[in-house]
């Protein structure tokens, strides 16, 4: 169990440092882009020039001087894509064994000290206590309503006999 706890743990790290650095390159693939797009561009406005200064930092300061530079990083981070979507579902497993595992040994840690059955019992007692509950509380107010509807009812049949109503 322990050996599961750690994994588990491991697992979580490991995904969100992958994915923090996933999220870094995204944005620097985003600024290359954006860098080599405006570089191309031959009539660009003053809003262009700062937007390619601004990526030209990162250009530079992540060593992506060409384009195959650029493709480079985006089947780097493909491949990190495709590795964290393999983690999760490691991740996944591991959380519902874990989950199983936990539940397990609380349902032996109930049973070793001969709480289980009494719980089980108390709880079943408290399911039927809570429908009966309901069941009565709906007969209550089904009960109030006839009550309130009766004295109308009454009445309608009296007026009904004073009409002089005839047969078809």
């Amino acid at each position: 169990m322990e050996h599961l706890k750690t994994d588990y743990e491991g697992a979580i790290k490991e995904i969100n440092a992958l994915t923090a650095e996933n999220s870094m390159l995204e944005g620097i693939i985003s600024q290359a882009e954006q860098y080599f797009s405006l570089s191309d561009k031959p009539d660009r406005s003053a809003a262009d020039d700062l937007r390619l200064n601004i990526s030209r930092q990162t250009v530079i300061a992540n060593s992506i001087l060409t384009r195959a530079d650029l493709d480079r990083l985006k089947k780097e981070k493909a491949e990190q894509d495709t590795k964290i979507s393999a983690l999760k579902k490691t991740f996944e497993s591991c959380k519902k064994k874990y989950e199983m595992y936990r539940e397990i040994a609380a349902t032996y840690h109930d049973i070793a000290e001969g709480d289980h059955i009494s719980k089980l019992i108390v709880a079943e007692k408290e399911k039927h206590k809570a429908e009966q509950e309901k069941k009565d509380e709906q007969e209550k107010k089904d009960e109030q309503i006839k009550k309130k509807n009766k004295p109308r009812l009454k009445k309608y049949l009296y007026l009904l006999q004073d009409l002089d109503i005839p047969e078809l």
